[in-house]
C-alpha cells in the first residue's frame, strides 16, 4: 500500500504544482490529508440526494456525471486520469446533490473531505491562492459546459467530446459517448459515418 500511495501522490503533487509553487513541507502536508480509495466499475462514488463531503483526485480509471430527468439518465462529463472529480455545487453548499458519479472503470483515487481540505489551504503555503485558482477554474469550466450543453448541435458536441477526451473513445461505451453527446447509439453511428465520409472526400 506505501508503493501505491506513493505513485498516486506524484501525480497529485504534479497536479498542486500545475497551480503553486510547493515546498518539501508542502508535500507532506498533501501526504498526511489525502487518502487512498478505490471504487470498482460501475460502483457510486456520489449518488442523488447525498451531500458531496469528499473530493477526489483520479489516478486511474474513469468516471461519468449524470443526471436522471424522468428515469432518463443524461451524462453531461467524464473525469479520468489527473481531474478532480466532486460536485462542487453540493461540497461547498452541504446540500443535497441532484447528480451522480459513477465509475465507468476500476478506479483508483486520492480522497480529501471539507474540513482536511480547508486545513490544506491553511497550512500550505500558498493555500489561500491555491484555493483560489481552483475555484476559478471549476467557474470556467462550468460555464463552458453550460455554453455547449445549450448551444452546440451534435456534430459539435461530439467534435468538442473527441477533443477533451482524445483517449478515452476507445474506454468508453458508444451508449455512453451517444448519451454524452445526445443522440442515440444508432445518431452517433451515423455522425461518425459523415465524419469519415467528409474526410474521405477532401482526399479526393
Amino acid at each position: 500500500m506505501k508503493n501505491l500511495k506513493n505513485k498516486i501522490l506524484d501525480s497529485l503533487i504534479r497536479k498542486i504544482s500545475a497551480y503553486v509553487t510547493l515546498t518539501d513541507e508542502d508535500v507532506e502536508i498533501i501526504q498526511s490529508l489525502f487518502k487512498v480509495k478505490q471504487l470498482k466499475k460501475k460502483e457510486f462514488f456520489l449518488q442523488e440526494g447525498e451531500i458531496a463531503r469528499y473530493v477526489g483526485f483520479l489516478d486511474t480509471g474513469i468516471v461519468r456525471y449524470f443526471v436522471d430527468v424522468d428515469g432518463i439518465c443524461k451524462t453531461y462529463e467524464f473525469g479520468r486520469e489527473g481531474d478532480f472529480f466532486s460536485e462542487y455545487e453540493s461540497f461547498i453548499g452541504l446540500i443535497p446533490t441532484t447528480k451522480n458519479i459513477q465509475a465507468l472503470e476500476d478506479c483508483t483515487y486520492y480522497e480529501i473531505g471539507r474540513a482536511d481540505l480547508d486545513k490544506l489551504y491553511g497550512l500550505l503555503s500558498q493555500g489561500e491562492r491555491l484555493g483560489r485558482l481552483v475555484i476559478q477554474q471549476l467557474f470556467i469550466d462550468g460555464m463552458k459546459k453550460l455554453a455547449s450543453l445549450y448551444s452546440d448541435g451534435p456534430e459539435e458536441r461530439y467534435l468538442k467530446f473527441r477533443a477533451m477526451f482524445p483517449d478515452l473513445e476507445q474506454r468508453v461505451s458508444q451508449y455512453h459517448i451517444a448519451n454524452f453527446v445526445g443522440v442515440e447509439p444508432s445518431s452517433l453511428s451515423r455522425i461518425r459515418r459523415r465524419m469519415v465520409g467528409s474526410k474521405l472526400a477532401l482526399r479526393k
